[in-house]
């Protein structure tokens, strides 16, 4: 079994950060219903509150409670930003449901939607996938700042998860334009080329490979989240997107052998009791 030690979460003042996320997203579904236009900014919480979980060691029920909202979150913004401005939306944000009018924002982005992908491949939720892969990657492009890799990735991704064929010339493309990335040239060839290299190999199960295209792409996160600038930041103490990716893989048959704090055993295989919402 290889293993790749993640970075330390500064936990000076976790339990109080924590404690008032919690308190933030208590009545989530009527804040939801009073800020519509802050569903971004609450799907950017509620993965913080899932770091915090998980570094603090919560029990399982809690950290899966976390990764459930934030794929409430994460549907429900990619639901409205499907949706032309106006019309009414509904979905529903923990047990509860909610109506807002639809209309994208800018935090209608790539990078976001990857995020959201890899929460509920994370929870098997095949409904909430559904609604995700229903986004028509053409919409993230012109919203927000980053490199154009993430909107091929995304794609790349979708098709993977649908089932098309044009899935390897998607990541190829993805691949090529994160070589030459000009917004975060650094995070694209440490994080997200390593990342659909990973992604390319789950797609063609290549159990051989696997383990090597993991390690790399944990190695290259655990490097640009280790800075002492970037240890606060709990959102990034668990790497949803890969750890979305390894739950992929796992339910293809794949083995997962390569052990890290990152990656969960029970959510890489899936071992928790499904959520009703």
């Amino acid at each position: 079994m290889l293993k790749v030690a993640a970075h330390i979460l500064d936990l000076t003042d976790a339990e109080e950060e924590q404690e008032f996320i919690e308190e933030q997203l208590a009545d989530a579904a009527e804040l939801v219903q009073k800020r519509p236009l802050n569903i971004g900014p609450f799907f950017n919480e509620s993965l913080r509150l899932l770091g915090f979980r998980a570094a603090l060691q919560h029990a399982p029920a809690e950290i899966v409670q976390a990764l459930a909202t934030a794929r409430d979150f994460g549907v429900g913004l990619f639901l409205r930003g499907n949706s032309p401005g106006g019309a009414a939306v509904t979905f529903s944000v923990r047990g509860h449901t909610v109506e807002v009018p639809g209309g994208p924002t800018t935090y209608n982005t790539a990078p976001r939607w990857l995020e959201a992908v890899g929460v509920c491949c994370v929870l098997r939720d095949a409904t909430a996938l559904e609604t995700l892969t229903a986004y028509d990657p053409r919409n993230f492009e012109g919203v927000g700042e980053y490199d154009v890799h993430h909107v091929h990735f995304a794609a790349a991704l979708r098709a993977l998860l649908i089932a098309d064929q044009d899935v390897e010339v998607l990541l190829q493309r993805a691949k090529r334009e994160a070589q030459r990335a000009k917004v975060f040239p650094e995070h694209a060839l440490k994080v997200d080329v390593p990342l659909i290299e990973l992604a390319a190999v789950v797609h063609r199960r290549d159990q051989h490979g696997f383990a090597l295209a993991l390690v790399t792409a944990l190695e290259g996160y655990r490097e640009l989240t280790a800075p002492e600038s970037q240890a606060h930041l709990a959102e990034l103490y668990i790497p949803i997107v890969h750890l979305g990716l390894c739950a992929l893989a796992y339910d293809q048959g794949m083995r997962v052998e390569v052990e890290s704090t990152y990656l969960p055993s029970w959510l890489v295989s899936g071992s928790f009791p499904r959520l009703e919402n």
